[in-house]
């Protein structure tokens, strides 16, 4: 069962009830892709997901990372195996 940790706004947006740095979530097994993985975050938690994820074309956007195992995953027809642990961070910049 793929597991996905997203720190940051966006993990506090989608469960205010959480006082933790980040917010986990347990998916359901299978052949998963990473849009498959997005398409059950946002059944589970809203558009916001996706709108926050994707940029207008549909492609993942590169305000946020998403790692599988410390690899940032490529693009949405990425593998998710069962035993994935996915994190969604935001990639700040600055200075």
């Amino acid at each position: 069962m793929p597991e996905v940790k997203i720190y940051g706004p966006l993990g506090f947006d989608l469960d205010k009830s959480k006082f933790n740095s980040y917010l986990t979530v347990k998916l359901e097994s299978g052949d998963n892709t990473l849009a498959d993985v997005i398409d059950q975050l946002t059944a589970r938690y809203g558009v916001k997901v996706k709108e926050e994820l994707l940029d207008a074309e549909g492609n993942l956007d590169h305000a946020y990372g998403i790692f599988n195992d410390g690899e940032r995953v490529p693009g949405l027809s990425a593998q998710v195996e069962d035993d994935a642990e996915l994190v969604v961070v935001v990639m700040l910049g600055g200075g």
